[in-house]
């Protein structure tokens, strides 16, 4: 029961018991897009299910989320800053049906407690040409922009055959 005891604020759950009618409208999974926060259907379900809820645009929900990914990364960066080892990489390409290019660069470390960390650093889009030479490029640029190239001691590349043309 709520604490001012309106039983307005309450609602009946698939067990026909009866909850708060609290809903988080801040969590979006199952990576729709960032328009979904404004379709009719959806913004009539959220008022439905909570009269009070405060609608947000696209582009508010994109600029939550951009912020958020910010934050993560500088705190990557701060913790990759400390290491006193080396730190070690992986690397994932591969090419969407529309033929476009992704790269995803996942740090692996051991903390100051002695725990393997492993953590996505970059994930990014790679447009063509995907040969060595241009990967090792914007491999390079992402370590320095990081602060960390000084810090290398590996990395293990994969990637489907058909995107990247290597020059022998």
């Amino acid at each position: 029961m709520p604490k001012n005891g309106d039983i307005g604020q309450m609602m009946v759950n698939s067990e026909a018991r009866l909850q708060a009618r609290k809903i988080n409208q801040h969590v979006i999974q199952h990576d729709l897009p960032f328009t979904y926060v404004e379709y009719d259907r959806v913004r009539e379900i959220w008022k439905y299910l909570n009269p009070d809820v405060k609608f947000f645009s696209r582009n508010t929900a994109t600029a939550d989320v951009y912020r958020f990914y910010e934050s993560r990364i500088d705190k990557l960066k701060r913790e990759l800053a400390q290491v006193l080892g080396r730190i070690s990489f992986t690397t994932d390409l591969w090419s969407a049906l529309t033929h476009e290019g992704y790269m995803c660069l996942t740090t692996n470390y051991i903390d100051k407690n002695w725990k393997l960390k492993n953590k996505i650093l970059v994930f990014c889009a790679l447009p063509p040409p995907h040969t060595c030479a241009y990967l090792a490029i914007e491999i390079l640029e992402k370590w320095k922009d990081s602060g960390i190239d000084k810090k290398i001691f590996s990395i293990t590349v994969n990637v489907w055959v058909t995107m990247i043309q290597c020059k022998r």
